[in-house]
């Protein structure tokens, strides 16, 4: 019995998820730090799917308002777009993806308080609610702690974008005298997809540079 239970624990120890730590410069004073679940890769490049993605989403929207750029600018554009995140957390097999974006205070502007902050997040809710294809749009918002920030704000929202169903949740906050905006989405609302993202994020911290 006790070889039996020995081996099961191996077995467990080779079986379980590999976890891969990483930390990411998102400023010149500031680091995130965060584990990936398997699966999970750290890209400073946007990947080609998620390029032609927005690209598609623009292009919709460019319809919608009467223009007509062609398929270069569209990527153009959407690789632009992308191209303001420190970093892309990506799942391979699913395509959901988390963006981390800080974004420093402009010089003339006071560090946000914890309303300002909701705010913000609210502001991010009815863009989403208002992009060109969504419907069936459910959203909540709440308070949410993230080590080494001041403040922070939750959004969740599931919604259908050209009959594609996606879940997605937003974080907005402050710290490090920099905005930061970390948006997962979550095409498909794969269940095990969306527990590997809240592991990451239950684990995620904002520190400084030593």
């Amino acid at each position: 019995m006790r070889i039996l239970v020995i081996v099961l624990l191996v077995v467990g120890l080779f079986c379980s998820p590999v976890l891969a730590a990483e930390r990411i410069a998102v400023s010149p004073a500031t680091f995130v730090e965060l584990t990936l679940p398997a699966g999970w890769v750290l890209l400073q490049e946007p990947p080609t799917a998620m390029v032609e993605e927005m690209a598609e989403h623009l292009g919709h929207d460019a319809e919608a308002k009467g223009h007509d750029p062609s398929p270069e600018q569209l990527i153009a554009m959407a690789r632009k777009h992308l191209a303001a995140n420190e970093a892309i957390i990506y799942h391979e097999q699913t395509g959901a993806n988390l963006t981390i974006d800080f974004s420093p205070l402009h010089d003339d502007e006071s560090p946000p308080g914890a309303k300002t902050v909701k705010t913000s997040a609210e502001y991010a809710l009815q863009s989403l609610e208002t992009e060109e294809g969504v419907t069936e749009f459910t959203a909540s918002q709440h308070d949410i702690r993230i080590p080494g920030a001041k403040h922070a704000a939750r959004i969740d929202s599931s919604y259908k974008q050209h009959d594609e169903a996606i879940d997605f949740t937003g974080i907005v906050g402050y710290a490090a005298e920099n905005w930061f905006f970390l948006y997962f989405t979550n095409p498909g609302r794969s269940d095990t997809v969306h527990q590997e993202f809240e592991q990451l994020l239950a684990e995620l911290k904002i520190v400084p540079k030593m």
